[in-house]
């Protein structure tokens, strides 16, 4: 009893304490953490968002789209385009493509793309995917996300998104709309100017996150952060420069030395640090995400994150 109680206390300690990394970074004007990583270059079908399953040929059949075919989500009384649902179908999509090479799977892709560039914001030289409905986190009304608030994982999926299809068309235009939903990352948390848009800050610990609900104080989300790092990460394939490695592997050294922070021993991880709510859901996504951060890396410390919490639940 005394152990299962202690271990997650040891855990934070550990992992929360200054640890020697191999460099920093300047990070806007902020050094972070930032160890060496070495980063394969993936297949499409080695990637992520990659699946052996196929859109079918109306593409579901949602209850709600617009008048173009595009998903659309209900909110209270309205219904609004929600950035991660309709980035992510997109993918799918792209996904179906590489399996069928059906033209009309890439087509559908770009056509939810376009959808995203109509609805987004330009915002200091960035692209932001606006929420135009409210978010109460967890269901409570002491986290509400108030409109127009903006996701680090719609503008990774986004980028992601963007990413391959310059690869897929060599479109210059796809390229701009990745380097504009890059600079997103950027926009960092400013304790002065709390109206200032942001996606991105550092901890105490001179740790990067990129964070899924931009709240103050910080919630640090570990799947909509993970989200986010896959979209740097097929950033750097089509841009693998050196300002982008850093990034890459700042965000990589925060997921390696604080993921084990969120787990708790014979259970299920916890969505985030703030609030340390558990879903099953999650703490599978969880896994699934950490392992690729493995075949990303083949950093061995993910490999055995992964395969802790997959004993754990």
């Amino acid at each position: 009893m005394k152990k299962t109680v202690l271990l997650p206390l040891v855990l934070s300690l550990l992992y929360s304490c200054k640890v020697s990394h191999e460099r920093q970074i300047v990070f806007n004007d902020t050094a972070v953490n930032a160890d060496e990583f070495s980063i394969n270059l993936l297949s499409p079908k080695e990637n992520f968002y990659y699946t052996e399953s196929i859109a079918d040929s109306l593409f579901y059949n949602y209850r709600l789209t617009d008048s173009s075919g595009i998903v659309m989500m209900e909110s209270g009384d309205s219904i609004y385009y929600n950035p991660v649902q309709m980035a992510h179908l997109a993918l799918y999509f792209i996904s179906t493509y590489h399996n069928t090479q059906g033209a009309i799977y890439l087509d559908w892709a770009i056509k939810y793309a376009d959808k995203l560039i109509e609805l987004s914001k330009n915002d200091e030289h960035t692209l932001l995917f606006p929420y135009w409905f409210d978010f109460p986190l967890h269901g409570y009304e002491d986290f509400p996300m108030s409109p127009p608030w903006y996701s680090a994982m719609a503008q990774g999926q986004a980028l992601t998104l963007f990413s391959r299809l310059y690869t897929l068309t060599m479109e210059e235009k796809y390229l701009e709309y990745a380097n504009l939903t890059y600079n997103s990352f950027y926009l960092q948390f400013d304790e002065a100017n709390l109206e200032k848009n942001w996606v991105s800050v550092v901890d105490e610990n001179n740790y990067l996150w990129l964070e899924e609900y931009p709240f103050n104080p910080a919630n640090y989300t570990l799947n909509g952060f993970l989200f986010a790092l896959f979209g740097v990460y097929d950033y750097y394939l089509i841009r693998p420069e050196t300002e982008v490695y850093d990034l890459l592997c700042a965000t990589l050294t925060t997921a390696k030395y604080n993921i084990p922070r969120f787990r708790s021993p014979n259970e299920a991880s916890y969505y985030c640090l703030a609030h340390k709510v558990q879903a099953d859901n999650y703490h599978t996504y969880h896994i699934k995400q950490i392992k690729f951060l493995y075949r990303m890396t083949n950093d061995e410390e993910f490999n055995r994150q992964a395969t802790q919490l997959s004993e754990d639940h």
